[in-house]
């Protein structure tokens, strides 16, 4: 429960309050509401994936949040041809290509790893993946 504090003293311009003869001498003033300054802020939802993000060859940093996905971009009918590996599956989880659907990483958890994928005549891709909540 939050409580309303006013910062005034119970004075008024033209002088004090004691003696204003209304019969609240001393009493502060209370706020009816608190000024939206002073109201937490409702935080956005975590945990809830993302729609895909598809990530091009050339780039090679990648943001996604936990339970996002980023799907990384390979030649058309290669998408089971290239292999995909994680070096902390604690972060990010990474899935196969299969057909029409290209290899992909989750985020998993809070953090920043390194995800590569070799082609079909072995030279390596790597991608910095950073998770974000």
């Amino acid at each position: 429960m939050l409580a309303a504090v006013s910062l005034s003293a119970g004075c008024t311009s033209e002088g004090s309050a004691e003696g204003a003869g209304d019969g609240t001498a001393g009493s502060p003033s209370v706020p009816t509401a608190l000024p939206s300054d002073f109201l937490p802020e409702t935080p956005a939802p975590t945990g809830k994936p993302d729609a895909p993000v598809v990530v091009p060859m050339d780039e090679l940093l990648v943001t996604v949040t936990v339970g996002g996905i980023a799907e990384f971009e390979v030649p058309e009918g290669e998408e089971t041809d290239w292999t995909i590996r994680s070096s902390d599956s604690s972060i990010v989880e990474v899935v196969p290509g299969a057909d029409g659907q290209y290899p992909s990483a989750r985020g998993v958890a809070e953090g920043t790893t390194d995800v590569f994928m070799v082609n079909p005549e072995g030279e390596q891709v790597g991608y910095i993946i950073t998770v974000v909540p």
